[in-house]
C-alpha cells in the first residue's frame, strides 16, 4: 500500500468515526456531543441548541449517513481503483470532495454557522493533501 493509498484511508476513517460518533449520539439519545457541536458552530455557546425527536434527528441522522457514506467511497477509491487508475481517481476524489465543501460550507455560512466551514477544512485536507501530495511527487524534476 503506497503513502497515498494510506493517507486516504486515514482521512476516510476519520470521516466515517465522525458520521458513526453522530449516529450513535442520535439513535442511543446521547445528544450531548451533538448539542455541544451545535453551540459551536451556532457560535451559541449557551446550550440552548437541543436535537429535539423531528428535524434535528432527521438531520442529524442524514448527515451521519452521508458522512460514512463519503468516507467509505474514499475508502474504497483508496485501494485498487487507486491503483489502477489514478489520474480518474483523483479526479473523481477531488470533483466529489471539493463540491461537497462548497456546499457544505456555504450553506454554513448562510445559516448562521460559520465555524462549520472552518471545520469542514479539516476533512477538505485529509482527502486534498494527499492527492496533491502524490501529484507533486509524480511530476518530472528538470534537470540541468
Amino acid at each position: 500500500m503506497t503513502l497515498e493509498q494510506k493517507r486516504l484511508r486515514f482521512g476516510a476513517g476519520v470521516i466515517v468515526g465522525f458520521g458513526m460518533l453522530t449516529w450513535v449520539a442520535l439513535v442511543f439519545g446521547v445528544s450531548s456531543p451533538l448539542v455541544l457541536l451545535l453551540d459551536l458552530v451556532t457560535l451559541g455557546g449557551d446550550g440552548a441548541e437541543t436535537l429535539g425527536k423531528t428535524p434535528g434527528q432527521m438531520l442529524g441522522a442524514i448527515m451521519a449517513g452521508l458522512c460514512v457514506g463519503l468516507g467509505v467511497i474514499i475508502w474504497v477509491m483508496a485501494g485498487a481503483h487507486l491503483v489502477r487508475m489514478p489520474h480518474e481517481t483523483r479526479t473523481a476524489l477531488l470533483a466529489m470532495i471539493w463540491s461537497w465543501y462548497l456546499v457544505d460550507s456555504s450553506g454554513s455560512i448562510l445559516v448562521g454557522a460559520p465555524v462549520n466551514a472552518l471545520a469542514n477544512l479539516t476533512f477538505l485536507v485529509l482527502v486534498v493533501w494527499p492527492i496533491w501530495a502524490a501529484r507533486r511527487d509524480e511530476r518530472p524534476t528538470a534537470t540541468a
